[in-house]
Parts: structure tokens; C-alpha cells; sequence
């Protein structure tokens, strides 16, 4: 029979081409397990859905051993708990001299994953706690301590004793071995006390309502550990269970949105959830006073759970935990690797891709987009949001000051706007609409604001009209807002979206528009810290009540006083969509007199990673070799005085990583091979690794389709490109001070990158980014980092070419020893492929390098490069001459 429960995406952003996914398998003699499986192929509301050649059919293997009767078995412990800890809860006790082995990712992949769940890539730590795990199923194998030292990594002492309170490190996997007795430990955290009433030492207390031991040394606030004075735990994440005052883990069997519940017995589900098994797959403890959206109660009308929740039979429910290391019911399922959406259905890696049951396959959802300036230019369901393409922000606000938002209504619902600190924009991905209805409802009295009719943050609509009908409904608006009217408010000069049939509009041509009471009593805005969601400043929800697919509505945002100077992003969110606005908060009681800044006289050029110009309207010039990582004559050729209409370049290997080659997609072209000026064949000549530059006039912008196209997959050609978009530079009062910049991306699906290229690639100076990945030994950049300066970056160039100077203002004269043979003969012009200058001796160098045939020694001056040729023996020695224009440099 088919699932009630098929596995759907959470949002309608692009997937990777290749995603695994972790499957427990069901009770012995369910029988052959098949997944139908259909692909969406293209954006929202276009592309095609196909059938894979074949459905993924796992037939039934062979009964596990009893893990209670296997000699030795890895469990994870809780965040701080040491491998003596979480071994004595499961009744057994830690191998010390296994706590090395897993010292590898296939160590990680042979022995861990197929019992615990394990996020790919596994990592390499050199600390004290040996294989482990973040809070979030990171998992880490012990390096050698070889490996450790040669890369200054300190190497740390594993003992079964040694803890982490780091939620990235802290759930060490123990070896734990059955006692040699048989029998079960008891006085430990989580066990049951003795027979005295007593505990072990470093678990002093006996709670003797629960006969459970209990630590109360300075752990407060942990798993197993006494509450904090608040009745709170150190982790928003864990559950202070008031009636035993212990935190514990959510993940815990009995507790709420957790499996593992047995439903002939409701003993399992803990005090603070009603003792009630629902049946779902998994088996969820229901909670007593819900909220909708949160673990354990049911789903939203609208779909989509809080956080990392997902929903099972209208309940919401933790997916894919796969085990459950407590006391009260240790199982280690059998849990398969299933790779999806390997299908011989396109040539194009452009796929959104999901499973889910035929059956039950719902339509495809509309779509709304903002209408201000943002990141992206229409309807974008890249989640969190597309990266930024431009350098400035969109507006500077002091102390109550806002920033305009418009956004299209043509569909109904509500959208939401999130503000966080610009160091804090990768928490976004938690966000969802029931997160914000959440922090909304569980504003503390005097945080929030409710209707909003008449205050600066109220929903107003902008139209081209001044009547006050809509979509044929007369007086459906209560008012037209005057310029006198405290609320009013002038559209800014640099929001060019079209409003209803008019394109750009001036502001004598938009009329702004108050709401009735009735259309606005569900909004909200919030603004407070929430321990569970920390990295929110505020929230606001309004609902769509015009349906006006050209007719913007408008709110503002602000930055409460004492939140700190520096960028932030406003995330606008209305279901599978998404979009962000930069601004900066200047902590400071004097105005900024102008918000959105003033035009300056000089365009710039913004670097976006990992990103094209798809099927650009125009291509200019020549398809260009970069040498070394310069790429002024790329800039320049789209700057060129005869050329009008061009603002992007994008860069591309001339030979796609390994990444692409197995998926399939080395023939997609990134680059406009074909067009004039642009023929592959004239690169045949230079390595595999360079890279070419083109500059392109880029597609025309619609609803659901920018100009930019962006990616984080590694399969997927645009991964390694880079483009640089042109616009209008903004003038600003001040630039804020104390940025925090956000974390860098070292991690993207399976892989990872290097850390030090990871902190090379995030300096401005560098112009072409490298994406080499480390593949089996992976590091955690966020917590390993390695810093890079200009100095180091020339550093890097030099180690490729060095060169010292062997005579300023000299020249090689390149006279032939003995005259049997010409001048020509000794010395070469070196150009790159595509155009004629050279403009830094770098990049004379590379050239050199590049070119076997040359020596060691170059000649540079006035954007022209020569070599001196190493073969020819009839040439005498490279004698300088004087030469005002020209200096000679030995490559060392």
C-alpha cells in the first residue's frame, strides 16, 4: 500500500541534481519497500515533470543481531556528556581502546553512519573528544596525530572522560562494551539509582520519585543536569521538565515530535507530553497544550513546521532521527543510503528535484515577488535568499528611521519580514512562517504591535489611480493617505518596479492607500530576543488583501535603539518565496538625511560567486583568457566607450572540476561558445585549469526570472563561475561602523573546500575565486579558521611565479652568440588568448610560466610581455640594456 506520508519539498527552491538521503528501514518482514518517485524539471510554473526509468525497489535483507547482545556498539552522547557517561546510560562501559579507531571518513561511513545519522561530509577534528558530532548531526572522525601536526593542528589526549560543551563537537560516539558480568550499570546519569538510594560520585542525587540519578555539580542547564535558576537549560533546544527539574534532550524517546513512543504503553512519553502514541511512521508523543506548528501538535493549514520539523498525518514530527541513545530504549536501526534523482531524463542539471507519491501529487503554487529594490529582480525561490548584486546597501537609517518594502498581493496568504544582523544572515535557513508566527505569539507584553492601522509600520497599497475601489469592489480602501498625512510617505527614486500598467512611475502618478481595520487586524509586528531564535531582531506579518498581482503593497522596517551600528538584511518571505534587503543602522539620535542615498558619479562592479548570465542578450568582443587573476581587460572591454547596454562579465573555467565531469554536465556551456570572437578552438593551446572572461549584456529580467543565475551545488557548471554585475554606485552619509561579515560557505552538499581558500576567496582583492575541494578530509572552517591578507594572497601568486627584479629600465638585448641564427630567435612576445595587452608583470610572469618554451627571464613595459627562449643555444646571455619603458624580472 502506499505511504500516507510522502516525502515532499519544504520549499520550491532549485535541488541538487544528486541528494542522499537517509532511510530507516521498517520492522523485520514489512517486505520489499519500492519509492515512486516523479521529477520536476524548471522554474516555478514552467519545466515538465518526468518519471525516472525506474522506480527504487529495496527488498528485505536479513534479520540485525539483537544490538543488546553485540560485544561492542558506538552511542552518542548528549552535548557535554563524556564517552563514560553516555556508556554507563546505555549499561555498558567505554572501550578506551577503541576511541581512536574511527579515524577516517570511510572509518565515519563503515562503522557510524549505518546506525547513527550522519550529514555528508564527515569532518576532521584534532580535539580531545575523538569521534563525534554537532547538535545537528555533523560527524566528525579523530585525525591522526601525523596529520594534526603537519598542519599545526593541535592534537589532543582522547579519554573516555574527556567532554565538549560545543554544540559542533559535543556528542562524542563511544565504543561501549557489555560489562563483563552481563550486568547493567546503575548510579549513573539517566540509570537507575542504587540499591541505598545513592549515586555514583559525579552523580550525587537520587531523584527518588523517578529512581533517577541525577548530576548536580556545576552542569546546570545540561542534558541530565538540574534546570537553570529560569527554569530554562542552557540550549534553547532542550526541555526543562519542571517536575524532575532536569534538562533534557528533545530527541529523547518519549518526548515530543520524537519517535520511539510504543503505543501499548504510555509510560514512554515524558511528563510533559500528553501520554498518548500517535501512529505515525516514526511514532510521536502528542503534547499537551500545543501550538500549531510545533513538535508533537499539529501542522499548519498552510504547511511547513517550525525549524527542522516536517509534517506526518497533520502531526508535526523530527524526520530522519535515526537513533535514540538513552536508557530507557537503546536501538540502533539498519538505515539505507538512498540516492535520488540519478535519471537519464535530462542533459541539464538545472532540476528541481522530489520525491513523493503519485497519488498525491498537488499543483503547482503561484507566486508573489517585492516590488522594491532587493536581491532579486521578480519571483526568486532561492532560500533563504539570492546573494547580494550590488556592494550597497539599499538604504542607511539611524535611530527611528525605516526602510520602504513593497511586495505584489496577487496571491493570498501572508508574507512575512524577518530582520537579522548581516553576520547572522545564514541562520535564515531556519526560518520559516511558522517560526515568525511563533515569535509573534510568544511576544512579551509591551514587544508587540497588533493591527498596526495607524502606526508608522502600517500596511498601506500603492496604486495609479486615486480611487478607492479594488478589483471591482468600491470603497474598498478606507482612505487615500495625503502628503500631509504623517504616514505619507514618497516612493524612492531607486524602486523602479512598474505599479498596475505603469512603467517607472513618477510620484505625482502613485497614490498611496490606507486599509480598513477589518484588512489589517491579523498583522503584527514584534521585536524582542527570543532564546529559541536569538538571531531575530524583529518580525512582521501582513496579510494579502488587495490580490493585486501589479499593485504593491508597502510597510516600513526599522532597527530598535541599542541594536548595534552595522549592516543588517530584512527577509521577505510569502510561502516557497523569498527575497532580502541590505541596509545599514547607523546607533546614533541625529537623522540621516538622506536614506537611500544619492547617485554617484561612478558605476561599480560587484563580484557574485558561484553565478552566470544565462542566454544573454548580447555578447560583446572577444571570449578572453585570464591570466593569473587579473581581469582588468574583461572589465574594460565592457566599459568601452563604443559599447552601450553592457553591465556583466562572467568567468569560467575553461575545463569543468571533477564535480560536473561525474554528474554528466561537461557539455553545458557556460561561456558563449559559438558566437563571434568567441571559438573554442583558440584556446586549445593553454592548460585546462585557465580561465575565460566575456563580456555580455544580460537577459531581460521577468516575474519569476532574474538576470543573474546563482547555485550551491557542486554538479552544476555555474558553481564554478563567477560574475561581475555593473550598476549605479550609491553615495551614503557614513559607512557603519563594526560590520561583522558574515560567515563564508565552506561547506556545499557532499563536499567541502579548503579552509585557506575558503579565506582567500573572501577577500575583495581577489578577482577570480578557485573551488578545489578537500575531499576525505574536511575541516570545519567556522571553527578552524584561517585568516589571508593582500600580502598573503600575492604571497599565493608568488609561489605560483615569483620573480625579483634583475635591473630596472634595462632590456634583454638578445644577440645571438655566433650569428648563426636571428634575433627573432631569442626572445618571444607572449600575449593571452583573445586580446593583445598585458597589464601587470604578474601576469606577465604566469604567461612565461605557462609557456614551456620560455626561460626565466621576462622583459615588461608599456602592457607588452617577452620572454628570453630557453632552447635556442645559439643566443648568448640576456644582456641589459638601457630602456626607459621596459624592465627585466628573473622568475625564481
Amino acid at each position: 500500500s502506499l505511504s500516507p506520508n510522502p516525502l515532499l519539498p519544504s520549499s520550491a527552491m532549485q535541488k541538487p541534481y544528486q541528494l542522499t538521503l537517509q532511510w530507516e528501514a521498517p520492522p523485520a518482514g514489512t517486505g520489499t519497500v519500492t519509492f515512486p518517485t516523479l521529477i520536476k524539471r524548471g522554474d516555478a510554473n514552467t519545466g515538465e515533470f518526468y518519471f525516472p526509468q525506474s522506480d527504487l525497489v529495496l527488498t528485505e535483507g536479513p534479520a540485525p543481531v539483537d544490538e543488546s547482545k553485540i560485544d561492542m556498539l558506538y552511542v552518542r552522547g548528549s552535548v557535554g556528556e563524556s564517552c563514560t557517561a553516555a556508556c554507563a546510560e546505555a549499561g555498558r562501559v567505554c572501550d578506551e581502546d577503541s576511541l581512536n579507531t574511527i579515524a577516517s571518513a570511510t572509518d565515519v561511513a563503515d562503522e557510524i553512519a549505518p546506525f547513527h545519522s550522519c550529514k555528508l561530509p564527515y569532518l576532521s577534528q584534532c580535539g580531545e573528544v575523538g569521534a563525534t558530532s554537532s547538535s545537528d548531526d555533523y560527524c566528525y572522525f579523530a585525525e591522526s596525530a601525523n596529520e594534526c601536526a603537519n598542519n599545526a593542528r593541535p592534537k589532543g589526549t582522547v579519554t573516555c572522560d574527556s567532554v565538549s560543551l560545543d554544540v559542533e563537537d559535543g556528542r562524542r560516539f563511544c565504543p561501549c562494551q557489555l560489562p563483563e558480568d552481563g550486568s547493567n550499570l546503575v548510579g549513573c546519569s539517566g540509570c537507575p539509582c542504587k540499591d541505598d538510594g545513592s549515586c555514583n560520585s559525579l552523580y550525587n542525587e537520587c531523584k527518588r520519585g523517578l529512581n533517577i540519578c541525577a548530576r548536580v555539580d556545576s552542569c546546570d542547564g545540561l542534558p541530565g543536569c538540574a534546570c537553570l535558576p529560569d527554569s530554562t537549560c542552557l540550549r534553547d533546544t532542550w526541555i526543562c521538565d519542571p517536575s524532575a527539574n532536569l534538562c533534557k534532550e528533545p530527541a529523547d524517546v518519549g518526548e515530543r515530535g520524537c519517535p520511539g513512543c510504543a503505543c501499548e504503553s504510555n509510560e514512554e512519553c515524558s511528563s510533559l507530553f500528553a501520554p498518548v502514541c500517535f501512529k505515525a511512521p516514526l511514532g510521536t508523543c502528542i503534547a499537551v497544550n500545543c501550538k500549531v506548528g510545533d513538535a508533537g501538535c499539529p501542522c499548519p493549514e498552510t504547511g511547513g513546521c517550525s525549524l527542522d520539523l516536517a509534517c506526518y498525518d497533520d502531526i508535526c514530527a523530527r524526520p530522519f532521527i535515526l537513533q535514540q541513545d538513552s536508557a530507557s530504549s537503546l536501538r540502533m536501526p539498519f538505515v539505507a543510503s538512498v540516492l535520488a534523482a540519478v535519471f537519464a531524463v535530462t542533459n541539464s542539471p538545472r532540476l528541481a528535484v522530489f520525491v513523493a507519491l503519485l497519488a498525491l501529487l498537488s499543483g503547482a503554487e503561484a507566486h508573489n515577488w517585492m516590488a522594491s529594490m532587493s536581491r532579486s529582480a521578480g519571483a526568486s525561490t532561492d532560500a533563504p535568499c539570492k546573494p547580494p548584486v550590488s556592494r550597497f546597501p539599499v538604504g542607511q537609517i539611524a535611530r527611528n528611521q525605516t526602510i520602504q518594502m513593497e511586495w505584489m498581493t496577487n496571491h493570498g496568504s501572508d508574507s512575512y519580514i524577518a530582520v537579522v544582523r548581516k553576520e547572522d544572515e545564514e541562520k535564515m535557513r531556519f526560518h520559516t512562517r511558522a517560526l515568525f508566527d511563533e515569535y509573534i505569539e510568544n511576544a512579551p507584553a509591551g514587544s508587540i504591535e497588533m493591527g498596526m492601522h495607524d502606526t508608522i509600520f502600517a500596511k498601506l497599497h500603492r496604486k495609479t489611480s486615486n480611487s478607492l475601489s479594488n478589483r471591482g469592489t468600491d470603497n474598498f480602501f478606507a482612505a487615500r493617505v495625503m502628503p500631509d498625512d504623517p504616514l505619507y510617505e514618497a516612493r524612492p527614486e531607486t524602486y523602479t518596479e512598474r505599479i498596475y500598467s505603469t512603467n517607472n512611475p513618477s510620484e505625482d502618478q502613485v497614490f498611496l492607500m490606507r486599509y480598513k481595520p477589518t484588512e489589517t487586524n491579523t498583522d503584527a509586528r514584534a521585536v524582542y530576543t527570543n532564546p529559541r531564535m536569538p538571531w531575530i531582531v524583529s518580525v512582521q506579518r501582513y496579510s494579502h488583501a488587495a490580490m493585486q498581482g501589479r499593485g504593491p503593497d508597502m510597510a516600513r522596517i526599522g532597527v530598535p535603539d541599542g541594536a548595534g551600528t552595522g549592516r543588517y538584511v530584512a527577509q521577505w518571505q510569502w510561502r516557497g518565496y523569498y527575497d532580502c534587503v541590505d541596509f545599514e543602522f547607523i546607533d546614533r539620535a541625529q537623522p540621516v538625511a538622506e536614506v537611500y542615498g544619492t547617485a554617484a558619479d561612478e558605476e561599480t562592479w560587484t563580484r557574485i560567486d558561484h553565478s552566470s548570465f544565462a542566454t544573454p542578450r548580447e555578447v560583446f568582443g572577444n571570449c578572453m583568457e585570464v591570466v593569473g587573476d587579473d581581469i582588468t581587460h574583461c572589465l574594460e572591454a565592457c566599459m568601452a566607450e563604443d559599447i552601450e547596454d553592457c553591465y556583466g562579465v562572467v568567468i569560467a573555467p575553461l575545463k569543468y572540476p571533477a564535480p560536473v565531469d561525474r554528474a554528466g554536465f561537461s557539455n553545458v556551456d557556460i561561456l558563449p561558445w559559438g558566437e563571434p570572437g568567441c571559438n573554442k578552438a583558440d584556446f586549445a593551446g593553454i592548460s585546462d585549469d585557465s580561465f575565460v572572461c566575456v563580456a555580455v549584456k544580460p537577459r531581460a529580467a521577468t516575474d519569476t526570472q532574474g538576470e543573474v543565475d546563482s547555485t550551491h551545488y557542486v554538479h552544476d557548471p555555474v558553481f564554478y563561475a563567477t560574475s561581475y554585475y555593473r550598476t549605479g554606485g550609491r553615495i551614503f552619509e557614513t559607512v557603519a561602523s563594526n560590520q561583522a561579515e558574515p560567515k563564508k560557505s565552506w561547506r556545499f552538499q557532499e563536499e567541502c573546500v579548503t579552509c585557506e581558500d575558503v579565506a582567500i576567496n573572501a577577500l575583495e582583492s581577489v578577482n577570480v575565486p578557485r573551488w578545489e575541494f578537500a575531499t576525505g578530509h574536511c575541516i570545519n572552517c567556522a571553527r578552524e579558521p584561517k585568516t589571508a591578507t593582500d600580502a598573503s594572497i600575492d604571497q599565493k601568486a608568488a609561489s605560483k611565479h615569483p620573480m625579483a627584479s634583475s635591473g630596472a629600465g634595462k632590456s634583454c638585448n638578445a644577440v645571438p652568440a655566433d650569428g648563426s641564427c636571428s634575433t627573432q630567435d631569442c626572445t618571444k612576445t607572449l600575449t593571452p588568448v583573445g586580446h593583445n595587452n598585458v597589464y601587470t608583470r604578474f601576469e606577465c610572469a604566469a604567461l612565461a610560466k605557462a609557456d614551456g618554451t620560455c626561460s626565466s627571464t621576462i622583459v615588461y613595459g608599456n602592457n607588452q610581455c617577452e620572454c628570453y627562449l630557453a632552447a635556442p643555444t645559439c643566443c648568448g646571455q640576456c644582456q641589459q640594456m638601457n630602456n626607459a619603458n621596459k624592465d627585466i624580472w628573473t622568475l625564481q
